[in-house]
């Protein structure tokens, strides 16, 4: 059984069901990705520009409901890995919170900006599908970065999704309070800001 101490040797749903959530996660910012293309090709969009709406606001509404769908999955997928596999995700439920909150806020902006770069469902579904497995791999979630050696690592973790992982194992192994998991959170966030910024430029210049 999963342990909230790092003495205690992990199970193999210790080390994976971090890693499926990154995955599957990631894989689902298709759902709504592909609802704003479609939005897009019937004409509903170019009808809100002609609104007051400013375009930060048009795409922060379309985050908001990216962000209630993947936080949604994730209570989900952590609720299965704590109950069916004892994995100690409950361990700091405010650090682990935090953690959900910030990875929601990253996916749902990488999201919108696949939206406004693809003008199909079926590009948006490939170069996501690309993506989710990427960064799943090279995050560490279907392998701890611990075993690829230092540069593997570091190149690894010039992505936000590897602090998350670090994060979420963590605290289901260390019982990683509040302020260990603030690093993650702040790359998280980091990424999604800029994440973002591109997105609303984007549809400033599709305008």
């Amino acid at each position: 059984r999963s342990g909230s101490r790092s003495n205690l040797i992990p199970t193999g749903f210790d080390l994976t069901s971090p890693g499926m959530i990154i995955n599957f996660i990631l894989f689902s910012l298709t759902t709504s990705a592909v609802a704003l293309i479609e939005e897009r090709r019937r004409g509903t969009l170019r009808r809100l520009f002609v609104t007051r709406l400013r375009r930060s606001e048009l795409i922060g509404g379309k985050t908001l409901g990216m962000f209630s769908l993947s936080f949604t999955q994730q209570v989900l997928l952590i609720v299965i890995g704590a109950v069916l596999f004892g994995v100690g995700y409950f361990n700091a439920p405010a650090a682990l919170l935090l953690v959900m909150i910030a990875l929601s806020i990253f996916v749902s902006c990488l999201g919108l900006l696949l939206a406004t770069l693809f003008g199909s469902e079926q590009a948006l579904i490939a170069a996501a599908v690309m993506i989710s497995m990427a960064m799943t791999a090279l995050s560490g979630g279907w392998f701890p970065l611990e075993i690829t050696g230092h540069t593997f690592s570091t190149i690894g973790h010039t992505l936000p999704t590897a602090w998350i992982l670090d994060a979420f194992r963590g605290i289901s192994l260390k019982g990683w309070g509040i302020a260990d998991v603030l690093p993650a959170v702040g790359v998280a966030l980091g990424w999604a800001a800029v994440i973002f910024a591109l997105a609303v430029w984007h549809f400033r210049a599709a305008e």
